[in-house]
């Protein structure tokens, strides 16, 4: 974003909030129990009392009065309302290509799936919905999708990574923090998927951009940063390549050779004698 005047700004927005409600409702049942495998569609919804159990992807989640939490399309889950505390939740149900990325930016994710918050605004605003889609209005319509862009405005309010200034255009942004992501955590065993989730962007949109930003893949680019700081410890250190390939976060020693080899031709060891007697004769 680019200040015009002092009364005018101008945004190249390259982002679409394309998000549409599908419905909403309230589940109070005490013998609730649901199981699906083929959904089609984003679910928040939010616990008003009582207490159930969630489970997706083979991990049980405790849900109770003042969480939310998320149904994703095309993953089995199951959830049941514990008969001696049985829950009440308000939910609604959306679709939309803007969906994965408002919801990775709110912190609320497929591998995060329930937020323990107990925020009154966001039980009013689940409750506006369900007012609102209950009078079947056009004015009562938008007043609903407000009131869905308000739950996710406050949740992405809450995550610092969001305030950064938009001087850059997005896409730059978020490659900018999965280098800077990179670069801190290279040492560890991280995937793509941990890199996106850090941002909260989904994975598959992240492997794109940047791809296209800088014209190799996450796993490549990950791949080379290892290697450079291995070949730095190689030249700087006497520690083993055991150690090295462990430092820079090869998952053994075997597969650091190979690639090693793929990338400089010469094993680890034959590469630092090489670089040694380079140093020696000059």
């Amino acid at each position: 974003m680019k200040e015009k005047n002092k009364n005018v700004y101008v945004i190249n927005q390259s982002f679409s909030f394309d998000i549409r409600i599908l419905h909403c409702g309230i589940e109070k049942m005490k013998n609730h129990n649901l199981s699906y495998t083929h959904l089609d569609r984003f679910v928040l919804s939010y616990v008003t009392e009582g207490e159930g159990r969630y489970l997706l992807k083979k991990k049980l989640y405790a849900i109770k009065k003042g969480d939310l939490f998320l149904n994703l399309p095309a993953v089995i889950y199951s959830q049941y309302s514990l008969p001696e505390n049985p829950y009440t939740y308000y939910y609604v149900a959306f679709q939309g290509s803007a969906c994965p990325q408002l919801l990775q930016q709110a912190g609320i994710s497929e591998f995060s799936p329930v937020l323990h918050l107990n925020e009154p605004y966001i039980e009013k605003q689940m409750k506006k919905i369900y007012s609102e889609l209950s009078k079947n209005t056009f004015s009562s319509l938008i007043k609903a999708n407000v009131a869905l862009f308000n739950i996710f405005s406050f949740l992405i309010d809450k995550n610092p990574q969001n305030h950064l200034k938009l001087n850059k255009s997005q896409t730059e942004i978020y490659i900018q923090m999965a280098l800077k992501y990179i670069e801190e955590n290279y040492a560890s065993d991280i995937t793509v998927a941990d890199i996106a989730n850090s941002i909260h962007i989904n994975r598959s949109y992240l492997s794109t951009i940047f791809k296209q930003a800088e014209r190799q893949s996450i796993k490549e680019h990950l791949t080379l940063y290892r290697l450079e700081k291995a070949r730095i410890l190689l030249m700087n250190t006497d520690l083993t390549v055991s150690k090295i390939s462990m430092l820079t976060g090869f998952k053994n020693e075997k597969t650091f050779f190979r690639i090693f080899k793929k990338h400089f031709i010469y094993s680890p060891n034959s590469y630092r004698k090489i670089q040694h007697n380079n140093i020696k004769t000059h």
